[in-house]
């Protein structure tokens, strides 16, 4: 758990891209992103092994 905690606060100072190579970079972890836009609408994003299920 410790090592979950840790890197959610790593990926919330990274950029997008960086957290994204980041968890590319790392066996076992996926991440799934609600960023809100300078207009107040919600983008999402997951890394790239992050299995999409339920049409989110």
């Amino acid at each position: 758990m410790i090592d979950a905690d840790a890197l959610a606060t790593a990926l919330n100072v990274m950029s997008l891209d960086e957290g994204k190579a980041l968890i590319d970079s790392l066996d076992g972890f996926e991440a799934y992103w609600v960023i809100k836009d300078s207009t107040g609408n919600f983008l999402t994003e997951s890394s790239s092994n992050m299995p999409i299920v339920g049409g989110l």
